[in-house]
């Protein structure tokens, strides 16, 4: 079982915790984790398009 140490503010060393194996002791799947990347990138990426309303256009809205 794998155990990570805890630290305070002052980087001392105040105890340490047991991390759960069916969690932390898996095998990679590097399939998997590039699908979970890939996810995460493209969410990032979402909802960054922009148009312009009717009074940030250039120009007036009547006919020469």
């Amino acid at each position: 079982m794998a155990t990570v140490s805890i630290f305070d503010q002052a980087k001392k060393e105040v105890g340490s915790i047991e991390l759960a194996p069916e969690v932390f002791e898996v095998e990679i799947r590097p399939e998997i984790l590039h699908l979970v990347v890939r996810a995460h990138l493209a969410a990032k990426r979402a909802g960054t398009h922009a148009t312009k309303m009717r009074g940030q256009v250039r120009g007036g809205g009547k006919k020469p």
